[in-house]
Formats: C-alpha cells, structure tokens, sequence
C-alpha cells in the first residue's frame, strides 16, 4: 500500500467511522445526557485515532524505508551485473583482437589492427559512457519525482490534520454549549467531509508518478538506442577500414565480438 492510499484510508476512517458509530446519539430523547455521550466518545474517538494514525505511519515508514533499500539492492544488483557482462564481453574481445593481429603479416596490416583496436575501444568506451549517464538521469529523475510527490503529500497532510483538528475542537466547544448532539454531528461531518475533499482535490495533482516514470524510462531508452546506434555506425566504419587493409578474407572480421553494455 502507498503512503497516499494509507492516507486517503485513514482520511475516510476519521470521518465516517466516528460518525458511524455516534449518529444513533442525535435520536436520544434526552438531550442533556445525549450531549454529554458524545463529548465523552468524542474525546475517546480522538484519543484512539490520534494513536493507530500514529502507529500505521510508523509501519508505512518502515514499509517505505524497506522499499527503497531493497530498490537501492536491486539498484547494486543490476549495475554488478552490466559490469559483469562488459567484462567478458571485453575478454571475448581481446582475445578476438589477439588472433587477429597474429593473422597480421606486414606493416600495413600490423597498423590496421592498431587503428582497429583503438576505433573499438573508443565506440565501446562512448557508449558505455552514454548508456550510464542515461541510467544515472533516469534513476536521479525518479528519486527526485518521488521526494518531490513525499514533500507535496506530507504538506497536504499537514493541512489536512490541522482541519480535522479544527474541527473536532469545535465540535468538543459545542458539547458544553447546549448544542443538540445531532447538530454537533452533523457540523463534524460536513466540516470533516470539506477537509476531505480538498485533500482529494489537491492530491490528484501530484499523484502522477507512474506517468511520469513512463516518460523517464522512454527517455532513457531513447537514450539507449542512440547509443547503439552510434557504436554500430562507428563499428562498421571500423571494420571496413580493417578489411581494406586485408585483401583476402580473414575469418572473424565480420563477426568481431564487441562489448555490449547490458542497460
């Protein structure tokens, strides 16, 4: 469960399950004592629901502080394994490289190699830098989004509290001044049900994460097919420089192992 739908839960609890259970007050036919047991399970209604909110906030900040260790893990994870595939994707080269400047017989051939290994290696190094750098924005752009969506909700929590509060103020004022119980209800619930509805209003205007990771993750596979594509074209021009300096066809030119960075 996210933090915004606990709260939206909780928000919902404060109004209707207090006002559940104490509307059948307004009907008593004696309004004195009538008034007096709602301040009485008014008062205890607050006490309660002031500790579970406390209480379920711990647990979601607990949840919450698990989610992102395990997504800093997987973070870890997913990094050790990209590199872990770069190198032997950098062994399968060298060795590649090896055999072919044994296959070098003169001078010139000797050369092409050099300049081949270099051109690779600077491809190779281009788009390594690319496809982190587009990993890096990505995973900066969503820390930030998300702290950004936790600064908003906990504001319009704030507010939300201070209305709640506001409210059940009033309605514990109003039990010592010979209000009837149904009318003190009645303003609790219209007031509460106001402070809902503007949390509600307000959070949908920030709730817009899984939108926003959309265009994140679009913008980091943009990111990554250039970069493939800017290493296969200066790939190929590698290698056409290389078989121009080998007039007979040598085995593995074509087919030259590169690395390929694992997004």
């Amino acid at each position: 469960m996210t933090q915004a739908n606990f709260k939206r839960i909780i928000v919902s609890a404060i109004i209707f399950g207090f006002l559940g259970s104490n509307i059948s007050l307004a009907a008593t036919s004696t309004p004195g004592f009538a008034g007096q047991n709602v301040c009485d399970r008014l008062t205890g209604f607050i006490s309660k629901m002031e500790t579970r909110v406390a209480e379920r906030e711990q647990k979601i900040t607990s949840r919450k502080q698990e989610k992102q260790e395990k997504w800093s893990d997987k973070a870890v994870q997913w990094d050790e394994k990209r590199e872990e595939k770069r190198q032997q994707a950098e062994t399968r080269q060298s060795e590649f490289l090896t055999r072919l400047e044994n296959q070098a017989q003169t001078e010139a051939q000797k050369q092409a190699v050099v300049n081949f290994r270099t051109a690779v290696q600077a491809a190779i190094e281009a788009r390594k830098k690319a496809v982190d750098d587009a990993i890096k924005a990505f995973r900066s752009g969503v820390d930030q989004m998300l702290q950004a969506r936790k600064t908003s909700t906990d504001a319009l929590v704030t507010v939300f509290k201070a209305a709640q509060k506001s409210a059940f103020d009033k309605a514990k004022s109003s039990c010592g001044s010979g209000i009837e119980p149904k009318t003190i209800l009645e303003t609790l619930k219209t007031e509460l049900k106001a402070a809902q509805d503007k949390f509600q209003s307000d959070r949908q205007a920030i709730e817009k994460a899984a939108e926003q990771v959309k265009t994140l993750n679009q913008t980091k596979k943009n990111a990554f097919e250039k970069a493939h594509q800017d290493f296969k074209t200066a790939l190929e021009k590698a290698k056409a420089d290389l078989k121009a300096a080998f007039p007979q066809p040598t085995p593995g030119i074509s087919s030259a192992p590169v690395a390929t960075p694992t997004p």
